[in-house]
């Protein structure tokens, strides 16, 4: 990985990426360099292109045209690379009749990680999450709250270098966003990328290293979170 400081090449490369629908520009020509251990504050209005963004980065949505390079590699040139990039959207996808621990089971399967690895790993991301007592319950009798979290376990359980999360705190009550406050700093520390979007800057000073902020598809402002604190009011966010 890029060491924390910054220096060196990036970790994750966003280059004039550029995503259409028809008429409508999601992503608009968007370039961003960022390196191990920025935590990045997505921040915008419902229709900036945040949720595009991120589904393109995280190899999910085709781009139009423009790069994006995790590790020097195309994000877009297979699943090697893709199996190092985590995204968790604002209602993730569960199977709700699994366990909580086999639904991760399930996940790790799916990335050929062994029976005992895989134990080894679901121990670790339901502890980080604090879903360990929650571990043989059935998804559907979770609140919502909690699906949240076993997604973001999902996420986190291959590992990835790279870890975008859409609305993560959507239905979390303020112990569970105390808690999420100190596992991004956790995997901002391990030396990770991370992109979280979210619509209030409130939410993002206590532990984002950075923000950017979106409108219509296009980046408008970069920064260090007491930068863009110092310069910009942003719509009451």
């Amino acid at each position: 990985m890029t060491d924390m400081n910054g220096a060196g090449e990036p970790l994750l490369k966003i280059d004039r990426l550029d995503v259409r629908f028809g008429s409508l520009h999601a992503v608009n020509e968007l370039s961003l360099d960022l390196h191990g251990g920025q935590l990045v504050g997505l921040l915008g209005p419902n229709g900036a292109g945040k949720t595009t963004l991120m589904r393109a980065v995280a190899g999910l949505q085709p781009a139009t045209s423009g790069d994006t390079r995790l590790m020097g590699q195309r994000v877009e040139g297979g699943a090697d690379v893709l199996r190092h990039v985590g995204f968790t959207p604002d209602t993730p996808p569960l199977y709700d009749d699994l366990s909580v621990a086999d639904f991760l089971r399930f996940i790790a399967k799916g990335y050929d990680i062994g029976s005992a690895e895989a134990e080894e790993r679901i121990d670790f991301c339901l502890d980080k999450v604090w879903l360990t007592e929650k571990r043989d319950q059935k998804i559907k009798a979770l609140s919502r709250g909690m699906r949240q979290r076993v997604g973001i376990a999902r996420t986190l359980l291959p590992n990835p270098v790279a870890v975008l999360l859409d609305e993560p705190a959507a239905g979390l009550d303020p112990a569970g966003r105390a808690q999420f406050r100190q596992l991004l700093s956790s995997l901002r520390d391990q030396g990770k990328v991370l992109i979280v979007s979210s619509h209030i800057l409130a939410d993002m000073e206590e532990y984002c290293t950075h923000i950017a902020i979106m409108s219509a598809g296009r980046l408008q402002r970069f920064g260090t979170v007491r930068e863009i604190a110092q310069t910009a009011h942003v719509d009451g966010r």
